[in-house]
């Protein structure tokens, strides 16, 4: 695995750095989060959430989601992502243990986990939401 401390922590914030995490300034936008995982959700599974979320609004509104509402759009996305997120999983893992002795190249294969996740995830909600008819 990565021996160095201060290589691998150099590494890291070198890449939150590159990666436009760090606080967005006024003005600016932040990086859009681009996947490379190719995931395909179960259409049933987004069928299933959707019908069971109750859509209410904020009163007096018609575009502005109630926080249940959103609440249980994020709950049933777990559902929707699940399989995908068995598969990215396996995937990077597998990518990553062959990664050990490069910390270059298994920090990047990290970064890409969890950025993979992160989309897998804002889609999954998006998902949902389109179903619903509801605008992202």
């Amino acid at each position: 695995m990565i021996n160095n401390f201060k290589e691998t922590t150099a590494l890291l914030q070198e890449k939150i750095k590159d990666s436009g995490v760090v606080a967005v300034e006024q003005g600016q936008s932040p990086k859009e989060l681009v996947s490379t995982f190719k995931h395909n959700f179960d259409e049933s599974q987004v069928e299933l959430a959707a019908t069971s979320i109750q859509l209410e609004y904020l009163p007096g509104t018609v575009d502005t989601l109630h926080i249940k509402t959103y609440a249980e759009i994020v709950t049933k996305t777990q559902e929707v992502i699940k399989a995908e997120y068995k598969r990215l999983t396996e995937e990077a893992r597998a990518k990553q243990r062959k990664l050990y002795n490069e910390p270059k190249q298994y920090i990047d294969s990290l970064i890409e986990y969890l950025t993979n996740t992160e989309v897998l995830v804002i889609e999954g909600q998006k998902a949902i939401a389109k179903r619903l008819g509801v605008t992202s």
